[in-house]
């Protein structure tokens, strides 16, 4: 049997969104066709990647069902943002589906200011599904930044993180060098893969999907304003090599400080 596939889907945000998620998931479930994780990027269903507001009620319900419907046609399983609406509270969720259900829901826990202005309100739950035998977390964009949130997630041992992006397209963006090191480093920091899935619009929102181990960059997108899917299979056996005898992320020092 092979390896699971690990799969970073970047494509164009969408011109006619009702017209095209569904083409956009069934890609990403064809990615994953013999099984696997897939992985779109952060707000995949918006023809701009602008935030959600709170008035998202036909657009959450169209989204959910369409993400469930494509993983009910494919072996893997499908990561995906959604509007979420809980009550009074609208979330930017991702849902993990796989088999025709949603067996994740992962809140967005540190949304962006934008994001807050639009009245989107933080997650404060982080867990995983097991996916084909593999832990799998989720951490929606900013949240991969914080070091709070990656020792939360290190802690509950995942093989894979799935990481939805935007990223805006900055003329001037002195980070950019290192952000390919910072991935492979919240991979080492993990002992797991990152799937890093970025959509493009130009000139405004640009792609920069990545894939990497702890042992480095397993697959990156060449065009940041192109299609792209980018692949691995899953390791196991290297994984576990990869990962130090003493994690201090997963299992915390105890002692007095």
């Amino acid at each position: 049997m092979s390896p699971p596939e690990l799969v970073a889907v970047q494509h164009e945000h969408p011109d006619e969104p009702r017209k095209d998620v569904p083409a956009i998931l069934d890609e990403a479930a064809d990615s994953v066709a013999e099984g696997g994780i897939a992985v779109l990027p952060e707000y995949f269903y918006r023809s701009t990647g602008e935030p959600i507001s709170a008035d998202v009620a036909d657009e959450a319900t169209f989204v959910a069902d369409a993400i469930r419907e494509a993983s009910g046609s494919t072996e893997g399983a499908i990561v995906a943002t959604v509007p979420e609406i809980d009550g009074e509270e609208v979330y930017n969720t991702a849902l993990v589906a796989q088999d025709g259900d949603v067996v994740l829901r992962q809140r967005k826990l540190l949304p962006t200011e934008g994001e807050r202005e639009r009245g989107v309100s933080a997650g404060q739950r982080l867990s995983t599904a097991t996916i084909q035998g593999l832990e799998l977390g989720v951490l929606v964009c900013a949240d991969v930044l914080s070091l709070d949130l990656l020792a939360r997630m290190a802690r509950q041992g995942p093989d894979v993180v799935a990481v939805p992006v935007v990223s805006p397209n900055r003329e001037s963006d002195r980070t950019q060098q290192a952000r390919t090191s910072v991935f492979v480093a919240r991979a080492w920091d993990l002992g797991a893969y990152v799937v890093k899935a970025g959509g493009y619009r130009e000139p405004d929102i640009v792609g920069r999907s990545l894939l990497t181990a702890p042992w480095g960059v397993e697959a990156r997108a060449g065009d940041p304003f192109a299609d792209a899917r980018l692949s691995s299979g899953y390791q196991g056996d290297r994984l576990e090599k990869a990962r130090r005898p003493f994690d201090p992320l997963r299992e915390p020092a105890g002692g007095s400080p």
